[in-house]
């Protein structure tokens, strides 16, 4: 149950992505505006209910690998701005 729990949550992240990718390609909108819009509406989606969730390594290295590689998607270099632990959460 918790993979797909995990398998929901990404699918849900990736589609909050596709339906905001006009704002993350945006040459106009700052770093820092991409990174706040990402922490506020991305990554709800990727987490939503994990503070019931007891994570096996491999999930989390899931989830890791898509905020990590989704950040360097949409940020490229300047991911500094929305990096940041996903255990803190």
């Amino acid at each position: 149950m918790l993979n797909a729990d995990v398998d929901k949550r990404i699918t849900s992240a990736t589609a909050a992505f596709g339906v905001l990718k006009n704002i993350f390609a945006d040459k106009y909108l700052s770093e820092e505006l991409k990174g706040d819009v990402y922490k506020a509406l991305i990554l709800p989606s990727l987490l939503y209910g994990c503070e019931a969730w007891s994570l096996r390594e491999d999930l989390f290295k899931r989830l890791r690998s898509f905020h990590d590689n989704g950040g360097l998607i949409y940020f490229g270099s300047s991911y500094k701005h929305c990096q940041h632990d996903l255990a803190d959460h």
